[in-house]
Formats: structure tokens, C-alpha cells, sequence
């Protein structure tokens, strides 16, 4: 009984993996077999829905990138250059009367 439940979590997880590999090689035969605009769309999101016509979808998509390029900029930087040491405050042996 209990091999069988491994068996199909270990069928799951292939699965699993599998559905992401489909979806990586359908990214790549997008770009691959896509016109001009797809590809321009990989770099610069949303052109391709302005240049197909969807205006407000890709103003949007458009905006997102503006704004979580100059959040990296101004301030993502800073925290991925803090993550070797997880930030400034090191251990302590402060008491902590919930633990």
C-alpha cells in the first residue's frame, strides 16, 4: 500500500515536471515561429497587443514593466544585494515571551 502511494506521488511529480518542460518549448516555438511583433514583445511587454489592436492591454502591460524596472532600479537592488547575508541584523539573544 505504501509503495503504491509513492508510485503516484512520484508520477505526480513527473507530470508535474513535464507540463513545465511543454510550457518552456511552447515559449520558444512562439518566439521562434512568431512575426516581428511577437518578438519585440519578448523585450518590450505589451507591444504586441498594440500592435494588434488591444490598446488598454498593452498600455497596461506596458506600465508593469515601466514600473517594476525602476522598482528594481531604486530599490530592488539594494535588497538582492542583502540577500547573501538575509540583511543588516545579525542573531540575537533577546527574549521573546511568545517562544
Amino acid at each position: 500500500m505504501e509503495e503504491q502511494s509513492t508510485n503516484v506521488k512520484e508520477n505526480a511529480i513527473k507530470k508535474g515536471f513535464k507540463a513545465c518542460a511543454r510550457n518552456i518549448a511552447d515559449i520558444g516555438t512562439s518566439f521562434k515561429d512568431g512575426d516581428w511583433a511577437t518578438r519585440i514583445s519578448f523585450v518590450i511587454m505589451g507591444f504586441g497587443n498594440l500592435v494588434r489592436g488591444q490598446v488598454l492591454r498593452g498600455i497596461l502591460f506596458f506600465l508593469f514593466e515601466i514600473v517594476f524596472i525602476l522598482y528594481m532600479v531604486f530599490f530592488g537592488g539594494y535588497y538582492i544585494s542583502m540577500l547573501p547575508s538575509l540583511g543588516l541584523v545579525g542573531p540575537g539573544n533577546k527574549y521573546n515571551e511568545l517562544y
